[in-house]
Order: C-alpha cells, then structure tokens, then sequence
C-alpha cells in the first residue's frame, strides 16, 4: 500500500509518499520520496527540494501563482 503524506503550512508545503508491505512496520521507514516547498517573500516564488529512496536531491527556483499550482508540480515531480 502506497500513503501520500501532505502538510500546508502558511509558507511551506512538505509531502511524502511512503510504501507499506503486507504489515505495518515496528519501526518508522524511510519514505520513498519527500518534497518541501518554501515560498519566497512575494508569493509568486517557492523554492522546491525533492529526494528520493536513494538519496538522490532535486532542487529548484519555480514562479507558482497558487497552493494549487504548487501541488501539481510537486505530483508531477514523483513521475
């Protein structure tokens, strides 16, 4: 079972996606992805990190007019 984690805040938006085998595990796990976004001073600019399973980091400067906005293009960063 896969869970997308979302948490809005006022100036950030951090997401994970976790994967569940067959039971819940004893100890938390590691997510297979996770993104924070932090908007900058005027709203109009985030600044966006994404990492995967592997430790592999993506980083970028991105103009967003929404929360809206800035979700579809953290979703579209998992594919």
């Amino acid at each position: 079972m896969k869970i997308f984690v979302v948490n809005t805040g006022s100036s950030s938006i951090k997401c994970s996606l976790y994967l569940f085998e067959d039971q819940l595990p004893i100890d938390p796990i590691r997510p297979l992805w996770e993104s924070h976004l932090e908007w900058k001073e005027n709203g109009k600019k985030a600044f966006l990190k994404t990492k995967n399973d592997n430790g592999n980091v993506y980083s970028e400067e991105i103009e967003l007019l929404s929360v809206r906005d800035a979700l579809t293009h953290i979703i579209r960063a998992l594919y």
